[in-house]
This record gives structure tokens, C-alpha cells and sequence, in this order.
């Protein structure tokens, strides 16, 4: 997979790629310190992802964001940032990103992020989620559609947002691979969405844990 990192903080972004390349999974395509320059960068060279920092100095991360899922709709996005507020999550959650991870993440979960989104799921990291769990939680008022799950699949539900693998969530939940399969297969079917990307996103929108 080939990466763009967008990074004001250039020791940082160099640091970054210097863990990506010794992976020998991940390539470079370049790094940049202006959030003005991705755009003109993209219509040269794209690559597979960009790995985005929500705060730059001559443009709004947000923006950025947004202005490449306009012309480029099946670019990934992973967003490093230190916000943790719910408002910026749902904001780019909605505009289509792929990833969001804290900029204190360790590099075990960088690459955790990187190899989710690489096999075509979203990653959060498991900081900002538990503050957007927390946000989600709160009661909703006039909700137009019921979806109704049970306590075991909204256990399951919550650990896939947390960005918990089938494995994890068995020794969390103490049950067989085979009864987590059943209960995502029962949430997908419920939720009538195709796969855990879909899932994810459905989930937040309808407030299900």
C-alpha cells in the first residue's frame, strides 16, 4: 500500500515513515507539511491512502478531507489528531473517512490502523471511540426506525467499534469464534448492511450502542 502522510510537524512525519518502510507492506509516496499542497499532489500521483493531520497550520484538516472524498471517493483517509471531541468524529465520519488515531497511538496500533484499513475496514482508535461511544449513548428523541438487538449483540457490536478483532472479542465475551461470526451475521442481517464497514457506520448513525 502506497502512502501519502500530511504532517506539519516534518521530524514527526518522517519518523512515521521510517516505521511504515521497515514493514516492507507499506511504500511512500511522499510527504507533505501543507495541507494546500495535497490536492496538486494528488492530481500527479495518487496513492492508496492518506494519513492526514486534522491540524495544520495553512488549512483546515476537516477541509482537506473533504475537498479529496469529493474528487477522489475511494481514496482511505486516516486522520492523526489529539482532538477526542465527538463533533469532529462524526463530522468526518459522515464525509466518508476511513480511519481516525490518536497522535499519542503507540506504533503497534499505527500499523494495527494501517493493516485494518489495508483489508478493506474502518479503524478508530480506541481513545477517540470510547469518547464517541460515550457521546452516542446519550438518549435519542424522535427516532424514526427501531432496530432491535439484543444485550449480547450490542456486547459485540460495541468491541467492533473499539476496533477489536473476532479473536479479541472472543476472550473478552468468553464465548467460540463460531458465536461471534453468528452474532455479527445476525447484526448485518438486522441492520441490512453487507460488511463490518457498512456495520460501523450504520451503528453510529443510529445511535446502536
Amino acid at each position: 500500500m502506497n502512502i501519502l502522510i500530511v504532517d506539519d510537524h516534518k521530524f514527526l512525519a518522517e519518523g512515521l515513515a521510517e516505521l511504515l518502510k521497515k514493514t516492507k507492506k507499506y511504500s511512500i509516496a511522499g510527504i507533505l507539511t501543507k495541507g494546500l499542497d495535497v490536492l496538486p499532489f494528488l492530481e500527479n500521483s495518487l496513492p492508496d491512502l492518506v494519513i492526514l493531520d486534522l491540524e495544520l497550520p495553512d488549512a483546515s484538516g476537516t477541509t482537506i478531507a473533504q475537498e479529496i472524498l469529493k474528487k477522489y471517493a475511494r481514496l482511505k483517509i486516516l486522520i492523526l489528531t489529539m482532538h477526542k471531541e465527538p463533533e469532529y468524529f462524526e463530522q468526518l465520519f459522515n464525509a466518508g473517512i476511513m480511519g481516525f488515531l490518536n497522535k499519542n497511538a503507540d506504533k503497534n496500533e499505527i500499523l494495527e490502523a494501517l493493516d485494518s484499513i489495508q483489508n478493506g475496514n474502518p479503524y478508530y482508535g480506541r481513545e477517540i471511540i470510547n469518547e464517541y461511544i460515550t457521546y452516542q449513548k446519550r438518549p435519542l428523541v424522535n427516532k424514526n426506525e427501531e432496530i432491535r438487538i439484543t444485550q449480547r449483540e450490542k456486547e459485540v457490536l460495541e468491541l467492533i467499534l473499539k476496533g477489536n478483532t473476532t479473536l479479541e472479542i472472543c476472550e473478552k465475551l468468553f464465548v467460540t469464534k463460531n458465536t461471534v461470526d453468528s452474532h455479527r451475521k445476525n447484526l448485518l442481517s438486522k441492520l441490512g448492511v453487507r460488511n463490518t464497514a457498512e456495520l460501523v457506520k450504520l451503528a453510529i448513525e443510529k445511535k446502536l450502542v
